[in-house]
C-alpha cells in the first residue's frame, strides 16, 4: 500500500486524460540545455522524481524564470533563451478546472510546496507521465514531465532557439497542448 491518501490518489486518477499532444515552452538560461530536468526537487516533484518543467505559453514559462532570477541572492546576468517543445505524453493528470472536463477534486495549497510534493510524487507512483498545474507566476499553467514514467511513444523535443523577450516568434506556428485521446466524453 503507497503512503499516500487514497482520496488523493482517487481524485488524481479522476482527472487523468488519456494523452495530449502540442507545443509547450520552456525559457532556460544559457547554457542550460532545454531538456535538462530537474532531479533534486521543485515545486511539484521531491528529489529524486526527474521532472522538466514547461509552460503552456512563452509569457508563463517568462514569468517561472522571472520569479528564479528574483529569488537569488546575486544577480544572475546570463542570457535568456525561449525554446517551444513538441510534446505527445500519456496519462496526463490536469489538475487545473479544465474545459477538457477535468476538475482536481481535492482540497490542496497551491502555496504549500510540501504538500505540491507529495501530490507530484503520488502521480509519478500513479505512472502519470505529466501534470497540467497552474502557475503561482502568472495567469497560465504549466506542464511538469515526469520524465520515468513516459510511455512508449511519448517524447518531448526541442526545435530551434529564440532570444528572450520571450513570445511565440514571428511567423512561427505551433500547435497548443490538446487531448488527443481521453476517457472524457
Amino acid at each position: 500500500m503507497p503512503p499516500y491518501d487514497p482520496d488523493l490518489l482517487d481524485a488524481l486518477e479522476g482527472c487523468v486524460v488519456g494523452r495530449v499532444s502540442g507545443t509547450v515552452w520552456r525559457q532556460v538560461l544559457a547554457p542550460s540545455s532545454v531538456t535538462r530536468s530537474n532531479l533534486r526537487g521543485g515545486r511539484w516533484n521531491p528529489s529524486g522524481v526527474e521532472t522538466l518543467y514547461c509552460s503552456l505559453d512563452p509569457l508563463t514559462a517568462a514569468s517561472e524564470i522571472d520569479n528564479l532570477l528574483a529569488a537569488q541572492p546575486v544577480p544572475i546576468k546570463r542570457q535568456r533563451l525561449t525554446y517551444p517543445v513538441r510534446t505527445q505524453i500519456s496519462r496526463v493528470a490536469d489538475l487545473r478546472s479544465h474545459p477538457w472536463g477535468s476538475t482536481f477534486a481535492y482540497e490542496f495549497d497551491l502555496d504549500d510546496a510540501e504538500q505540491c510534493q507529495m501530490i507530484g510524487a503520488a502521480a509519478s507512483w500513479l505512472g502519470c507521465g505529466a501534470l497540467v498545474i497552474p502557475s503561482l507566476r502568472s495567469d497560465g499553467d504549466n506542464l511538469a514531465i515526469l520524465v520515468a514514467n513516459l510511455a512508449s511513444g511519448d517524447f518531448f523535443e526541442s526545435d530551434e532557439s529564440y532570444d528572450y523577450p520571450p513570445g511565440p516568434p514571428s511567423g512561427v506556428s505551433y500547435q497548443p497542448l490538446t487531448p488527443v485521446e481521453t476517457g472524457l466524453s
